[in-house]
């Protein structure tokens, strides 16, 4: 298969699923062929087609880290990443994060978040960088403890993708528990106060303004979520 490419791609690691001595293993054997092994950059968030660019915020930063790093680890040395939304808060920390891990498997993530949060936020105080490292690891650590991925290794779906007009919040209603939306409803507001105690504290005000909208929007869709579900919101 790997005859005349200059990489393959394995889309969401179905070798390692299969048996994680498998990979290594096909990397060395694509290697001996000069060919690259590769495998989607780790998870992310999938762009709406028709939905408001602050309607979420969900931030992938651990996550795709652990996974290239374990490509990395293995020999891979090729990497599929997807389309973002770069108006979007959380993706937009998210790709610059994703892109220098790309180039530096392994690094260190939080003072990796803080160098990216320094260049978009500019924060008056390393107290803010701080705070602002930990909202955006935060989040990410709250919408994974309640979400429920459709399959291993899938990305991060809103809405549905042949949707015509804009779609019902899916990666909620579908891969959330009435239990998960509460706890994911509490996490962001607690993150809401938080990022109301920071944007004071940061040169770019605009972007401050945008990341508390953007956790608005999650907040609205939560409620909407757990509306459907016959669930009473949080007090």
């Amino acid at each position: 298969m790997g005859r005349g490419s200059d990489f393959l791609i394995d889309v969401f690691s179905t070798a390692t699923r299969r048996d994680p001595a498998l990979r290594p293993a096909l990397v060395e054997a694509l290697a001996e062929r000069g060919v690259a092994y590769g495998t989607n950059g780790g998870l992310c968030v999938r762009p709406p087609q028709h939905w408001q660019h602050l309607r979420w915020f969900i931030p992938t930063l651990r996550a795709p880290a652990e996974h290239i790093a374990g490509l990395d680890r293995d020999g891979g040395r090729a990497a599929e990443i997807f389309c973002r939304t770069p108006d979007n808060p959380s993706d937009e920390v998210s790709f610059r994060v994703h892109c220098a891990l790309l180039r530096e498997p392994g690094r260190p993530l939080e003072p990796l978040v803080g160098e990216v949060i320094d260049e978009l936020y500019r924060p008056r105080s390393a107290a803010a960088r701080e705070g602002l490292v930990e909202l955006f690891l935060r989040a990410e650590a709250a919408f994974l403890a309640s979400w429920q991925p459709p399959r291993p290794g899938a990305p991060i779906y809103l809405e549905r993708l042949s949707y015509d007009r804009p779609g019902t919040p899916i990666y909620l209603t579908q891969h959330m528990t009435a239990d998960g939306l509460r706890a994911y409803e509490r996490a962001l507001l607690a993150l809401r106060d938080q990022a109301d105690r920071l944007v004071a504290e940061v040169e770019e005000t605009e972007r401050g303004r945008r990341l508390g909208m953007s956790i608005d929007g999650a907040l609205g869709d939560v409620a909407h979520a757990l509306r459907v579900s016959g669930a009473v919101a949080s007090d």
